[in-house]
């Protein structure tokens, strides 16, 4: 395995444990969403209990002060009844849940016995009026115990809130763990999509003169339809003239310069939506749309103007002498790009056969 296997292999692995993570945290998250809703749920089955214990301690003084007064309310006893029945046992109309809560059923259990004792010295109060001092001893005994018990399950539901906090705590721990991951996530795909971008755009990109490649121009002249004739296309053919003379006399560095010159010359002439590329060695193409005759003439008096300029700054001795052949599609009805080009190709090595002829040099 060479380096770049292991590279892949450890970056698989990499994006592999961020996927275990990931899902055991929305696992995670899931549970405890769950169990945040169950105690929300559970504090409002409490809230409703403690108002109903709240009632039991508060109905029993209303019931004394009312048998003190003369008025036994017999309504109110069973109302408490029924309370302090459905508190116990969970059963009945009033919706009163009983509690896991050990504390609290204790000392529900000892106010439900006071209860029954309260009762019967009520009882026996209508009966015997001298039994004031018990009645408000029971009185007192029970409403204690009503109160702890209210408070038993005030702790209760405290430790519940408690619970639900720390949930909501952790839950917005687990989500920004989460956003994070996919925030990394997202950023490794960025990454990612712009090295695959760079390297598409290098696989297209001719090094030595920042044009098109050959690969490129294949590629936008690969396409076998004929130009639609309400399109006007033209395709342009270059050749450099002295590239082997250059590199013989002063060296394939002085070449190189000459390519990469003729080529800076051709994008710095060229506009927006004309595609130039290099060909081959000493060629290069262009295509561009809604170029008429006085379109083209501009582009190629301006290519000739860059190209003087910048040979200026090439080694002494090197020129920019380039053949020049173009094609446009409304001369050629029903031909595809390709064809188009191909025409371009022969009006080029025309020219360039002329300028040869014209110093004196067989074609090359």
């Amino acid at each position: 395995m060479d380096i770049y296997d292991r590279e892949e292999a450890l970056e698989m692995g990499k994006d592999n444990k961020q996927d275990v993570v990931r899902m055991v945290l929305v696992v995670v998250l899931a549970i405890m969403t769950l169990f945040l809703i169950l105690n929300v749920n559970l504090i409002q089955g409490n809230g409703n209990l403690i108002n109903y214990a709240g009632r039991l301690r508060g109905g029993s003084q209303r019931l004394v002060k009312n048998e003190l007064a003369g008025y036994s309310d017999d309504k109110l006893m069973g109302e408490l009844d029924a309370i302090m029945t459905e508190m116990r046992s969970g059963k009945g109309n009033l919706g009163i849940h009983q509690l896991e809560d050990d504390t609290y059923n204790e000392l529900l259990a000892a106010q439900q016995v006071q209860w029954l004792e309260l009762k019967q010295i009520i009882y026996a109060y209508r009966q015997d009026k001298t039994l004031l001092p018990q009645l408000y001893g029971a009185s007192e005994t029970y409403y204690k115990l009503a109160d702890a018990t209210v408070d038993a399950a005030e702790d209760y539901v405290d430790t519940i809130v408690l619970k639900i906090k720390t949930l909501e705590v952790l839950d917005m721990v687990v989500f920004v763990m989460l956003g994070f991951i996919y925030a990394t996530k997202l950023k490794d795909m960025r990454d990612l999509h712009k090295e695959n971008s760079a390297l598409n755009a290098l696989a297209y990109l001719d090094q030595a003169t920042g044009l098109s490649n050959s690969r490129a121009c294949k590629e936008r002249l690969h396409n076998p339809d004929p130009i639609a004739a309400n399109v006007l296309l033209t395709c342009f053919m270059f050749d450099l003239n002295n590239l082997k003379p250059t590199n013989d006399k002063f060296g394939h560095e002085a070449g190189d310069k000459l390519i990469a010159g003729f080529a800076r010359a051709l994008k710095q002439a060229a506009p927006a939506h004309i595609f130039t590329g290099r060909s081959g060695g000493d060629e290069f193409i262009a295509v561009g749309t809604r170029m008429d005759i006085v379109a083209c003439q501009k582009f190629l008096q301006y290519l000739g103007t860059c190209a003087a300029r910048i040979e200026k700054e090439l080694p002494a001795g090197v020129k920019i002498s380039f053949a020049e052949g173009h094609a446009m599609s409304t001369e050629f009805p029903g031909t595809n790009i390709k064809q188009l080009m191909d025409q371009a190709d022969k009006r080029m090595y025309a020219n360039k056969k002329i300028m040869k002829q014209a110093m004196g040099m067989a074609v090359r």
